[in-house]
């Protein structure tokens, strides 16, 4: 950490202090500087414009840090500490970067306390394995904002040795796998011609979005990503030879994951389809999605395939798998109906 002062002047003299605080605690460092003016008779002074106005009011400071917590399953765990500032600062509360709700309404098991001498705590009724992570308090006035950490470690009966990382229980009732509400489909396009891939993907939090060529990540000027809202889009300026294969965008949050799927083919490459071909009536397009939502007790897996033909035809197929308890559920429908194009 670095404080530059480009050009020292007689009111930058003076007792200088950087202090670093965690959890552990807190360190210091400081120092003394002193201005020599190069005239005595006319020392240079800054211009009322230049001059560093003093800030009105105190930043936030934690005159109490948090302590980690060690807490049995079902136990009642408590976080608290002191803060300062003016004026008063305002209170958010975060588990591995996420801000915690604490509205009774939205999680009764989860409040928080503020009082008028400062103390804030962050109570859990009957902590749940789920809650255990990093927990932050952050406070924050106009003069500034300050940050302090805890650990919460909780103890479970019979526990596995090796657990994997999850999301506290009072975070995910309001989550949402992601979905796509509007899918892309199979390509067929002429050599050097542009094409463009568009989805629309829904989600809380808000999913994120890797898109794949080939089961790769896309790069390069060959390959043009944006978003609009909801809407995805991937856009390919010009389609060669190498650059046809699996289009595949991906979403992911802490509910699930879905993803999009279809082919990209140039016209050249399947051959002429009589005089006047039309790839978008003679060959079939496929749309294709699989969607696993982890959000409950059992993972689930739905897949979708939407096949429409030339043959003045349309058929669908969905399938979904539920996995709860080591046993494996398939169920699946297959939906067929002549249409006119």
């Amino acid at each position: 950490c670095s404080l530059v002062i480009r050009e020292a002047f007689l009111e930058d003299a003076g007792v200088y202090r950087v202090v670093a605080i965690n959890s552990a605690g807190e360190a210091s460092s400081q120092c003394s500087v002193l201005v020599t003016p190069l005239n005595t008779a006319e020392p240079a002074v800054r211009q009322p414009a230049e001059r560093v106005l003093p800030v009105v009011g105190a930043p936030p400071r934690f005159e109490r840090l948090l302590s980690d917590i060690l807490a049995d399953e079902g136990e009642r765990v408590q976080f608290e500490c002191a803060v300062s500032g003016d004026p008063r600062p305002s209170i958010r509360w975060f588990v591995n970067n996420r801000e915690i709700p604490t509205d009774v309404t939205v999680s009764p098991r989860v409040h928080c306390v503020v009082r008028d001498d400062g103390v804030v705590k962050l109570i859990i009724e009957r902590v749940l394995p789920d809650d255990k992570g990093v927990y932050t308090v952050k406070a924050a006035n106009v003069s500034g904002e300050a940050k302090c950490f805890s650990n919460l470690i909780v103890k479970t009966i019979n526990a596995p040795e090796f657990e994997a990382v999850s999301t506290p229980a009072f975070l995910t009732e309001s989550q949402v796998c992601p979905t796509f509400r509007e899918l892309f489909a199979d390509r067929v396009v002429r050599q050097h011609e542009p094409t463009k891939f568009e989805c629309i993907v829904i989600g809380k939090p808000q999913p994120k979005i890797r898109w794949f060529f080939n089961d790769q990540p896309v790069q390069g000027h060959d390959f043009l990503v944006s978003t609009s809202g909801d809407r995805q889009v991937l856009t390919i300026p010009e389609v060669r030879p190498e650059l046809t294969g699996k289009i595949t965008c991906y979403a992911e949050n802490e509910a699930g994951n879905a993803q999009c799927v279809a082919i990209v083919q140039l016209l050249e490459q399947l051959g002429s389809i009589g005089p006047n071909p039309m790839p978008e009536l003679a060959l079939p397009m496929v749309e294709s999605m699989q969607q696993i939502d982890t959000t409950g007790s059992s993972c689930v897996t739905l897949q979708k395939h939407v096949t429409t033909s030339s043959s003045s035809s349309f058929s669908s197929s969905s399938m979904a798998t539920v996995q709860q308890n080591g046993v494996a559920h398939t169920h699946s429908e297959v939906h067929a109906e002549s249409a006119k194009l």
